[in-house]
Formats: structure tokens, C-alpha cells, sequence
């Protein structure tokens, strides 16, 4: 068994055998998660299929988005701030619809109601609730018809 190599310039010398020097290569890998697109971003350097260093870079999600922001209107935008994060799509939306609103003294009862009845917690409850019901067999619609009145009740 080889314990140590001894290198120089070139290949490495393994006892009386002569290996050839493997090249390093430095890759920038992206995840490709529908999700995760462009958030992260690693700078690894390899020698063969063994990783030597691994350099993370967070914050690859902004891609000019402030700058197509400035010649649009809110309505106009929206679409883009939808594909920020495809999962969580209304909770972007809620955050560029509500600053404006805010900032503008705007209030608007009716629609903080039908934010709230889209919010991702109720959209995740009644996901669970329903597959829940499906695996089980049962189509009932109570239960959801209760989550609902509960997410109307809170507010």
C-alpha cells in the first residue's frame, strides 16, 4: 500500500512507478431546483473526483430585477416578483403589493381578506388536509370548509 508520494515537477514518483500528475480543475456548480434557481452558486476545485476546496456564493437570486422594477408599475411587475420563488409565489406577491399600500396609508379590507385566505400556511394546510382526505378515501369537504372558517375567524 502507498502511504506518501513524493512529488516534483510533474508526474509523482511512487516507488519505482511512474503516475502521472492529475490537473485540478476548478468548476462553478448551480443548483437546478425550480426553487432554488440562481440562489447558489459553489466554486469547487477537484482533483480527480475528490473534492479539495469548495467556496459557497450566496445571493445569485437578484438579476437586475431592481433595475426592470424601475420602468413598470406594480401590476406590470408582479410577474417577475412571481418567479423570485416559484413555491412561494403569493407571499412575494403580497410583499411587493402590500409595500406600496403601506407606505400609501391605503387600506383596503377586503382585499387583506383574500390575502389571508391565500397566504402559503392556508394554501400548505388545505394541500395537507386534502391529500390527507384523498389517501384515506374520504371526500368530504367539512374539514376544509372548517380550515377556512378558522383562517377567517383569525382575521
Amino acid at each position: 500500500m502507498f502511504t506518501e508520494a513524493i512529488t516534483v515537477n510533474g508526474p509523482e514518483l511512487l516507488g519505482n512507478i511512474q503516475v502521472p500528475k492529475r490537473a485540478s480543475y476548478i468548476r462553478a456548480i448551480m443548483l437546478e431546483l425550480s426553487r432554488m434557481h440562481g440562489v447558489l452558486r459553489l466554486i469547487v476545485t477537484l482533483d480527480g473526483e475528490d473534492v479539495i476546496d469548495c467556496e459557497p456564493i450566496l445571493g445569485y437570486l437578484h438579476r437586475g430585477m431592481e433595475k426592470i422594477a424601475e420602468n413598470r408599475t406594480i401590476i406590470q411587475y408582479l410577474p417577475y416578483v412571481t418567479r423570485w420563488d416559484y413555491l412561494a409565489t403569493m407571499f412575494t406577491e403580497a410583499i411587493t403589493v402590500n409595500g406600496p399600500e403601506l407606505l400609501g396609508n391605503i387600506q383596503n379590507e377586503l382585499a387583506y381578506l383574500k390575502k389571508a385566505l391565500f397566504f402559503g400556511r392556508s394554501i400548505s394546510c388545505l394541500v395537507l388536509h386534502g391529500s390527507t382526505l384523498q389517501e384515506l378515501r374520504i371526500i368530504l369537504l367539512k374539514p376544509i370548509l372548517f380550515i377556512i372558517n378558522d383562517q377567517l375567524a383569525s382575521k
